[in-house]
């Protein structure tokens, strides 16, 4: 389901102190809240991706055409058989997915910051001056060249430094690129999710560190909801992005492991043998956590404590939410007299400004540090952050600042979330 707003979110503009464990299981609740609930308006909902994955699958629910076959309700008189399904959808979306396989995945890591653009073109000059010398040596100085160092052409030359040509740092990132795509699969996974798109018009994939290793999952599209402007179809650009899953307890010790305590195991484990082993309880919907609960923060307490804690095969459940927040930073400015400029960097909020600046008109801190004697100048702003956080039952885990935040080197605020795709039908 994709909104246009949160559902009673605490304040997010705090500082790093006022960010306490309470606060961030108050934003999993509500944001867990808000999926219960539905939220608000949606361009789509579970329950309709599911019935088009059905007819993917062959299989027809006769009550989703009832307002065609039975527009009135009534029960007399009805048919003595239903209709016959005839699939002539699916036939067409496994050829495209046989198609998409078969295109090729191809990449290539190019370095687009100032310092390293200045540097590939500086090698790409010593190269050009190189093959230069080159010519010279053997037309005009009559000098020999080895076998193997012939000068290419010029035209060679120019497509090679044009388009093939990549300094360590590329190639690097190329290496390291091409090995996660053949160690996560990729080919078959952006298959996986071409398919999602031609069935529920959207895709969405997870890309992050599980298990302190960098993976790309494909999230099942009926589990996800996004918070994001009415006119945003990109999922890492949204406001929050919430997945609900259930998840076996071999596989949630297999994600989280490196996270969870003992003691949270132990209550995993109790929750796993209650589903399991309760007589048929696996499903219910009004079992109350807080019976079988070990330890958790005495500093709060949950508001609901029954919720869907098992599916039908007592499979427990997992929600994981990012969200966007806010951090304070300061653009913390020292003047070069070399140049007549202002030397800048990013600092946190920690960070000690001395008790004798002064504000000027722009909103500048100013002063001359004592050891430089150099003037100095900060100005502090808000911008976004992502936060990310799971709950599997009732039990929070790993409530904190996404460690790597994908940032803009333009726009500091600009930052991504862990969930990339795209909503075709929004």
């Amino acid at each position: 389901m994709e909104t246009s707003g949160t559902n009673s979110m605490p304040r997010q503009k705090l500082r790093k102190s006022q960010k306490t464990p309470s606060w961030g299981k108050q934003n999993m609740d509500s944001l867990e809240s808000y999926v219960a609930g539905s939220g608000g308006p949606g361009h789509t909902n579970a329950g309709k991706l599911q019935e088009n994955y059905d007819l993917l699958n062959g299989k027809l629910d006769y009550s989703s055409v009832e307002y065609v076959t039975n527009p009135y309700g009534g029960k007399q008189g009805e048919f003595p058989a239903n209709y016959q399904h005839y699939d002539i959808i699916s036939p067409k979306i496994n050829l495209l997915i046989g198609e998409e396989i078969k295109r090729p995945l191809n990449f290539r890591a190019v370095s687009t910051n100032s310092d390293a653009v200045t540097e590939i073109e500086k090698e790409k000059s010593d190269i050009l001056k190189a093959e230069l010398e080159k010519i010279f040596s053997q037309n005009f100085s009559g000098g020999q060249v080895a076998p193997g160092e012939e000068p290419k052409p010029p035209e060679d030359l120019e497509k090679f430094l044009k388009y093939e040509y990549q300094d360590m740092r590329e190639v690097t990132a190329h290496d390291l690129l091409k090995y996660l795509e053949e160690k996560e699969r990729l080919i078959f996974k952006f298959n996986d999710g071409f398919k999602d798109a031609l069935t529920a018009g959207r895709e969405i994939y997870y890309v992050g560190l599980v298990g302190g290793k960098p993976t790309v999952r494909v999230c099942n599209t009926t589990d996800i909801t996004v918070v994001t402007d009415k006119d945003n179809c990109n999922i890492e650009d949204a406001q929050a992005v919430i997945e609900e899953r259930y998840m076996a307890l071999g596989t949630i010790i297999d994600e989280f492991y490196d996270e969870l305590t003992p003691a949270q195991i132990t209550e995993i484990e109790s929750l796993a043998n209650f589903g399991e082993n309760s007589g048929g309880t696996p499903g219910d919907l009004n079992y109350n956590v807080s019976e079988i609960r070990i330890q958790g923060d005495e500093a709060y307490k949950r508001t609901n404590s029954s919720i869907n804690i098992f599916d039908d095969e007592g499979n427990i459940r997992v929600i994981r939410a990012e969200w966007k927040s806010l951090k304070l930073i300061g653009f913390l400015q020292t003047y070069d007299p070399m140049t007549d400029q202002w030397d800048e960097e990013i600092v946190d909020e920690d960070y000690i400004v001395p008790k004798e600046a002064t504000k000027d008109k722009e909103k500048f801190l100013n002063w001359t540090d004592s050891t430089t004697e150099l003037p100095m100048r900060i100005k502090w702003n808000w911008i976004n952050e992502w936060w990310e956080g799971n709950k599997i039952g009732d039990i929070y885990v790993g409530i904190r600042p996404k460690p790597n935040q994908r940032r803009s080197m333009d726009n500091p605020s600009i930052c991504k979330s862990g969930y990339v795709g795209y909503l075709y039908n929004a």
